[in-house]
């Protein structure tokens, strides 16, 4: 298990991520406390103003197939535009993170699926982001000091013509070079469809 320092910094600035830094993370339904999916985050490459990242399935402790390669701005934002060529301001994070600081940030997306009924959808997500507080904040991966970022915004699914409100919470670790939980609750307007709400909680690290 990883500590990191209990000590509290007025500010978190922008990491500089080395190449072959890793992560691992569980998705998890949070009605359920179910695990949908294990999977990896590699640093493979950087540039002046993004990182190469290459996404693993991880299943049963063990690093499996390659699922995808994208980029991420240094503020941790989309850096590679979706398949039509949509790519959002990269502003996921607005570096150096301080309590009472806010910002709002665009985020494309494309999302794709196999099987009988395969296909894909796309859209975008405008969230407004605000620094609540420092705190402690314990995961599978150790005890951490994390900015809480609070998310309030609206998600649309340009493909099937679908919307509604986003919240998101953030819990930002400077040690972590990453956000060690993301808590995810998406409402759907104009259907019969409840509410989504996912955790993306990291596992374990290695920091180059």
């Amino acid at each position: 298990m990883f500590c990191a320092s209990v000590a509290v910094a007025g500010e978190a600035a922008q990491p500089d991520t080395a190449v072959g830094t890793s992560w691992t993370f569980k998705r998890v339904d949070m009605d359920t406390n179910s695990v949908q999916r294990n999977y990896a985050l590699v640093v493979a490459g950087k540039t002046d103003s993004l990182y190469d990242i290459v996404a693993y399935d991880f299943s049963g402790g063990v690093r499996g197939k390659e699922i995808q390669r994208f980029s991420l701005t240094k503020n941790l934002g989309q850096g590679s535009p979706t398949p039509n060529g949509k790519i959002g301001d990269g502003n996921r994070f607005q570096f150096p993170l301080k309590v009472g600081s806010s910002w709002k940030t665009v985020d494309y997306w494309s999302r794709v699926w196999s099987g009988a009924a395969a296909g894909r959808n796309e859209g975008y997500d405008t969230v407004t982001y605000t620094v609540a507080s420092q705190e402690e904040r314990t995961v599978d991966a150790g005890k951490f000091v994390v900015f809480k970022i609070v998310g309030k915004g609206r998600w649309s699914n340009t493909t099937q013509g679908w919307q509604g409100p986003l919240d998101i919470v953030v819990y930002y670790s400077p040690a972590a070079q990453a956000a060690v939980r993301t808590e995810i609750v998406t409402t759907y307007e104009g259907n019969n469809y409840p509410p989504t709400r996912n955790a993306i909680e990291l596992v374990s690290m290695d920091i180059k």
